[in-house]
């Protein structure tokens, strides 16, 4: 049997706070691994100038390394502040600051660090791409290997609501592949 271990999000991208908000009703953001992928830059390393979607990428690769506590706060913070229409938020670069600050985050170590989080995002985007065959966010990632693009029409939140979903995800990877999944 596999199991999902990681969900690539956009912290831009209404789909992505849907699936998010799916994963916080099942109970799994503790144990699900939170990668980031922008639909915003195609090539982070080779950004010069900031861009709002890269921003929010690297403060979730910042909270990374602060625990999966931090990765969840930070996700929720962002969905909170910028809500799930991000297009209104765009207007103001610096919203990005306000949503590290909300979470918690360091933002002095921001600071020091934005070369490395900028190429760790890189590396989880080239690595999403490469060996995941990931095109956009949200996809969801097994321990097998497969990957799912999970697209919902609206908030899920109940959290059997959020189980019968998941279950329904899974009858349907299991009739494609054969596979044996749970969560």
């Amino acid at each position: 049997m596999t199991h999902l271990i990681a969900v690539h999000l956009d912290l831009r991208d209404v789909q992505s706070a849907r699936v998010w908000g799916w994963i916080r009703a099942l109970g799994l953001q503790a144990e699900i691994e939170a990668r980031p992928f922008s639909l915003d830059v195609a090539e982070p390393w080779d950004c010069e100038a900031p861009t709002f979607g890269l921003e929010l990428l690297m403060l979730m690769e910042q909270a990374r390394d602060h625990g999966p506590e931090a990765v969840a706060r930070l996700i929720d913070t962002a969905y909170e502040r910028i809500g799930v229409d991000a297009e209104s938020a765009h207007a103001e670069l610096a919203m990005w600051l306000q949503v590290g600050a909300a979470a918690g985050l360091p933002l002095a170590e921001y600071d020091e660090e934005m070369e490395r989080l900028k190429a760790e995002v890189g590396y989880w985007m080239a690595e999403a791409r490469e060996e995941h065959g990931i095109l956009r966010p949200p996809t969801l990632v097994f321990d097998d290997g497969t990957t799912a693009y999970v697209q919902l029409d609206a908030p899920v939140e109940d959290p059997e609501d959020a189980q019968r979903f998941l279950a329904l995800v899974l009858e349907r990877l299991a009739t494609i592949d054969g596979a044996d999944r749970g969560a």
